[in-house]
């Protein structure tokens, strides 16, 4: 006898019926979290790095600020400004002296005092440092033409640092100037890490005479920081618009990063800075979803 073949009872059309719509919806609920994970975590890192660069902003003009009311309020030693006007004959170890308690009083890294002619007279961490002419240094000749200068300088080639140049007048003749600086150094770099809100990674580097970046301070190792991964961050540093942001591998980790150039008083740029946040860990969730 023949047999007949029998189909799938209706029940069983029933389960694959669902089972597909729900492997259907699954998937694309999977697809359409993948992808908000993704802007999510794209966002976050355009909100990491702004709000970051934000804070080293603030971070820079607080340092700043609080360099020149160290040096306006030493400025207002009468006894100083009667040497500088009036050279005695032991000037020049007054003028160390001097420049010790300037650094003191501002709480700078070092100070050094210029006269009227824009000569160096006095370094507080050097004071066997030589009588150069400073005149020719904008910040400097900014300063003995009375005017107040915060900008960026950079010493031995290579050390890049917050400056604050004061000028020394009375009754507004000019009779000198004195200049503090604030290191841009692996100091500096934890405390902007540790002042951010989300976890970043800092680099400031200085360029040196043949505009090679050199690090001066970073949160990371810095045997990890080659020569063509420095210029390349100078390149992400100096870039504009969407460029300003760019992925970089370093030591293993990918990292999205972010920075901005440093310029001297008459508008050179003397180095940069990068901040660096995990990528990988920004984009754990979106990862795990792919």
């Amino acid at each position: 006898p023949t047999v007949a073949k029998r189909g799938l009872s209706l029940s069983v059309k029933i389960f694959v019926g669902i089972s597909i719509v729900v492997a259907l919806v699954l998937g694309a609920t999977l697809v359409f979290t993948a992808r908000s994970a993704r802007v999510a975590a794209e966002a976050s890192v355009a909100r990491v790095g702004a709000s970051a660069r934000e804070a080293l902003t603030a971070q820079l003009a607080g340092r700043s600020e609080g360099l020149l009311r160290g040096l306006r309020a030493f400025n207002e030693n009468s006894q100083f400004r009667a040497m500088l006007v009036t050279p005695a004959e032991d000037f020049l170890t007054s003028m160390v002296d001097q420049s010790v308690v300037a650094a003191s009083t501002a709480e700078a890294d070092w100070v050094q005092i210029v006269d009227r002619n824009g000569v160096r007279v006095a370094k507080s961490d050097d004071p066997e440092a030589p009588l150069d002419t400073l005149a020719d240094s904008p910040s400097i000749g900014g300063a003995l033409e009375n005017n107040e200068i915060q900008a960026f300088g950079i010493t031995n080639d290579t050390l890049i640092s917050q400056i604050v140049v004061v000028p020394v007048e009375d009754n507004s003749v000019v009779y000198g100037a004195v200049m503090g600086v604030r290191l841009l150094d692996d100091s500096f770099a934890k405390q902007v890490k540790q002042a951010a809100v989300d976890a970043v990674d800092v680099v400031f580097y200085a360029l040196d005479r043949d505009e090679t970046p050199r690090v001066n301070g970073t949160t990371l190792d810095r045997a990890a920081l080659s020569e063509p991964l420095l210029q390349r961050l100078h390149e992400i540093a100096g870039a504009e618009g969407e460029a300003m942001r760019a992925d970089v591998d370093i030591a293993g980790k990918t990292y999205v990063a972010l920075g901005g150039i440093l310029s001297s008083a008459g508008g050179a740029p003397l180095g940069g800075y990068v901040l660096l946040r995990d990528r990988d860990a920004e984009f754990a969730l979106f990862n795990a979803l792919e």
